[in-house]
């Protein structure tokens, strides 16, 4: 039995009139017809929305009704979303969470208005590197609309729905599920503009309708200047929007230099998003899976251009609680491939690989190919991955660390492995000792402060008095 859910109710009131019937007109169609009334009664278990199909349309009286009910399965890993034609599309709850945070990496929403006349175009589209076209085949196969085109000129593709079903598929999806980020408050835009144009479908509603939709078009995107959400908009973090959002704007990180693996996300404006990420990582936590996590292995730092990267870069914070989560997934971009060599990295090294010179020519070549590297359109020389996925396997297969009286011994440096750990760095205040922050590394704070670690070295040697947040501070071990 179905859970009906109304989604996108019309605005206004709802037009009087009793013998409304509908009618299909063709496979794909269904109109509304009128007897007597200006509107029959509309459904209000429906989202329907009125307008001429095309351009060609305008001369006939009768309105397209364009309907889209989502219904809640007693499976409630699936979701029914009823068409115009009365067909139904079913959807995975896997797919919609991922496609979620897929959109809030990379999806756009349009507005497009005619030159002349108080006509506009509405679309939502997605544009990747070629490479991962396979990402909007599996977008456009779960949804069964839009289209796909490759550029003529440069090496991306385009996923992109523009029809009014369709539109009203995809707002209909993000109504119910709604997006986490700043892509949210397009999304509000859109689905206002939408509504306003469906719904004045005379010359003079169109007219009247024109200055309001398009002050809400120049409010969207790189023109959106008001990035407060609104009081009843809740971040739902979820695995799967998270694999989503770390397909589009996630990085799977090593610098040789410093030995340190990094998982990092970013977001433009608000921290709100990062801070939601930040407690859905650290709430996986397990009891002993770890040390204490007070102090911080999730980060949240400022960046460039007004963006807050969110990182990990603690060992063993990604190997109990960043590996379990997406090693537990399916992925749907090349991105993989850098999770996949990342992990590779991560096993050289707890081997002990990385103190080889095997080893550390295996590593550098396997960070040398990933993420923009590995694009076909790079210019960096391409790895046979067949032969490095064998060196991997078979350096993999013994380790470089050994036992001996219940320590590690380094084999290729016949010595003992130093287990000293690194101490965090703490930001305290001066007048009151209150600890402000702590860091699990010189690093994690040179990062944050934006400043070299030989600044933060000084720093903690000479006990240096600054300015933060308009407090007086120093910093510890």
């Amino acid at each position: 039995m179905y859970l009906s859910i109304i989604i996108l109710p019309l605005l206004g009131s709802i037009v009087s009139g009793f013998f409304s019937r509908k009618v299909r007109v063709s496979s794909t169609d269904s109109i509304l017809l009128n007897t007597g009334s200006k509107f029959g009664i509309l459904d209000r278990n429906k989202f329907i929305f009125r307008a001429f199909s095309s351009e060609a349309d305008k001369g006939n009286s009768n309105l397209q009704s364009v309907t889209c009910l989502i219904k809640e399965h007693s499976d409630t890993n699936l979701v029914l979303i009823e068409l115009s034609n009365g067909e139904l599309l079913t959807l995975t709850r896997e797919f919609i969470e991922w496609f979620r945070g897929f959109t809030d990496a990379e999806g756009s929403f349009y507005i497009r208005g005619a030159a002349k006349g108080s006509s506009f175009s509405f679309s939502f589209g997605i544009q990747l590197h070629i490479d991962d076209i396979a990402a909007l085949e599996y977008i456009k196969d779960n949804l069964h609309i839009g289209v796909i085109r490759k550029d003529l000129k440069d090496p991306v593709a385009s996923y992109r729905v523009s029809g009014l079903k369709e539109i009203a598929i995809v707002i209909a999806i993000f109504k119910k599920f709604n997006l986490n980020s700043t892509k949210h408050l397009n999304f509000l835009k859109f689905e206002k503009a939408f509504k306003l144009y469906m719904e004045n479908i005379s010359k003079e509603g169109r007219n009247t309708i024109k200055p309001i939709i398009t002050n809400l078009k120049e409010g969207m995107n790189t023109l959106q200047t008001d990035f407060n959400r609104p009081e009843d908009h809740k971040i739902v973090i979820t695995e799967g929007w998270l694999l989503g959002f770390s397909e589009g704007d996630g990085t799977f990180h090593y610098v040789i230099s410093k030995e340190s693996f990094t998982y990092s996300i970013g977001q433009k404006n608000r921290g709100a998003l990062m801070i939601a990420v930040k407690n859905f990582l650290e709430s996986r936590v397990t009891e002993g899976s770890i040390n204490s996590v007070e102090g911080g292995a999730v980060k949240i730092y400022p960046s460039k251009s007004d963006v807050l990267q969110l990182t990990v870069r603690d060992l063993g914070f990604i190997e109990s609680v960043i590996i379990p989560l997406f090693d537990n997934l399916a992925w749907h971009t090349k991105k993989k491939l850098d999770y996949i060599d990342w992990k590779f990295m991560i096993e050289l090294r707890k081997k002990g690989h990385h103190h080889t010179e095997e080893g550390k020519d295996l590593i550098a070549r396997i960070a040398g190919q990933m993420n923009n590297n590995r694009l076909s359109t790079s210019d960096v020389p391409k790895v046979d991955r067949t032969l490095l996925l064998e060196e991997i396997a078979n350096l993999l297969l013994e380790s470089n660390y050994t036992l001996k009286g219940g320590k590690v011994w380094i084999e290729s440096l016949n010595r003992f492995k130093n287990d000293n750990t690194r101490k965090a760095v703490q930001l305290l205040e001066e007048y009151t000792g209150k600890i402000i922050n702590t860091f699990r590394t010189q690093s994690d704070c040179a990062e944050f402060f934006n400043i070299s670690e030989a600044g933060i070295r000084k720093r903690l040697q000479n006990k240096t008095i600054f300015y933060y947040e308009g407090s007086r501070v120093y910093l510890t071990r």
